[in-house]
Parts: C-alpha cells; sequence; structure tokens
C-alpha cells in the first residue's frame, strides 16, 4: 500500500487524537507535507519521511508505538502521526501504550 495515496485521501477531514481524542483537521496535503490545524487552532507542519519513515517501520516490524516515534521518526508531532497511520487500511491499535499494529506479524 502507498501511504501517501491514503494521506492524501485524508486531505479536508477531521480526525481525533487516539488517547486524548483531540480533535485535527487535515487541511491540506502537499507532496512534501501535511498542514494540519490543531483543535487549539494552531497550524502544524508533519513531513512526509516523518509519516513515511513510521509506515515503512510499522510494516516492517508489525508493531509501532507513539514512544518510537517521537523517539526516531517525528519528535513533535508523534499523536498527529500514529493517528494518521491508525486509519490505514488494516491497522489496528491499542492504548496504554499506544501501539499500531497490522496483520501477519506475531506481536
Amino acid at each position: 500500500m502507498d501511504i501517501w495515496s491514503h494521506v492524501r485521501a485524508l486531505e479536508g477531514k477531521t480526525a481525533r487524537t487516539l488517547d486524548r481524542g483531540r480533535p485535527f483537521a487535515i487541511t491540506k496535503v502537499l507532496p512534501t507535507r501535511v498542514l494540519i490545524t490543531t483543535s487549539t487552532g494552531l497550524p502544524r507542519t508533519i513531513l512526509r519521511r516523518e509519516i513515511e519513515e513510521a509506515w515503512k517501520h510499522l510494516k516492517r516490524q508489525g508493531t509501532l508505538t507513539r514512544a518510537q516515534v517521537m523517539a526516531s521518526y517525528s519528535p513533535f508531532n508523534p499523536a498527529y502521526v500514529v493517528t494518521i497511520l491508525s486509519r490505514a487500511p488494516g491497522v489496528t491499535h491499542t492504548l496504554r501504550p499506544i501501539t499500531l499494529r497490522v496483520p501477519g506479524h506475531r506481536s
């Protein structure tokens, strides 16, 4: 699956962070980044590489935690990255700790 196609399909939609349920709008998907607006009205930018590298990890390892996203892929936007990835087909998640999973891997 091309994760960027999935991300482009989210443009104009509102999502809620997995743990706290805070809404954010995916306002624009550009070739190199995603622009979001947080629940407090602040604009934020998520780089494409942050999402794609986190997705590669998830597909390769079968699991990905929010803490891993923050440590290795997106130190400033981990809640938004995991929420965007959680909406990809076949991805499931659990809370505490926030962990994404894809089928076909042992946990």
